[in-house]
Parts: C-alpha cells; structure tokens; sequence
C-alpha cells in the first residue's frame, strides 16, 4: 500500500467510526452498530497486514479502559487515530504480524 492508499483508508476508518458511535444506544440500529464496527475494525486489520511500518503506527494506549491499541497514519494528526481491541488484533492478525507490530 502506498500513502495515498494508507489515507483513504483511513477516511473509510473515520467513517465506519462515526456510525459507529453514532448509532450506540439505539436499539433498531443494533445490526449496523455492529456492521460499523466490524467494518472499522476490517479496514484498520487491513492497514497493518498490508501497509508498511513506515506509513501506519500503532502503540498502546494507556488512557483506555481495558487492553485497547491506536492505530494512525504517519502524517495524519493523532485525533485521526482510532482504537482496535486487543483481542482483535490477537484474532486478525498472524503471530508473525504481532511480533512485527510489538503486540507480543
């Protein structure tokens, strides 16, 4: 993936993120509240099997609850960074690509 990709990705992100938390709370929404978030996690997954180091970090973050990553552009502001669980990436990603992106 070359940045140009890394970043329309990223728009896809913010999106599904959006409608995510948009549609919390809200019981007729439940289906596409859980589509948002498979859909965001999918795309984040995405950058970090496909995307090189050098234009996609990840780091813990310390201020969540609970075992949760960032995960942002390298040359998008932080505010663009959105968290992925920790037991997701366990699940969607190789034990390769953990050790690559120091989650073990």
């Amino acid at each position: 993936m070359n940045q140009e990709e890394v970043y329309a990705v990223f728009q896809q992100i913010h999106f599904f993120n959006t409608q995510f938390h948009d549609s919390k709370d809200q019981p007729h929404l439940k289906d596409f509240h859980e589509l948002m978030r498979t859909s965001k996690d999918r795309c984040q997954l995405m950058l970090l099997k496909f995307a090189p180091p050098e234009l996609v970090w990840l780091k813990k973050d310390t201020n969540a609850l609970g075992n949760e990553y960032l995960i942002g552009a390298v040359g998008l502001a932080d505010t663009a960074a959105a968290h992925i669980p920790l037991h997701t990436l366990q699940d969607g990603l190789s034990k390769e690509q953990l050790r690559v992106w120091n989650i073990i």
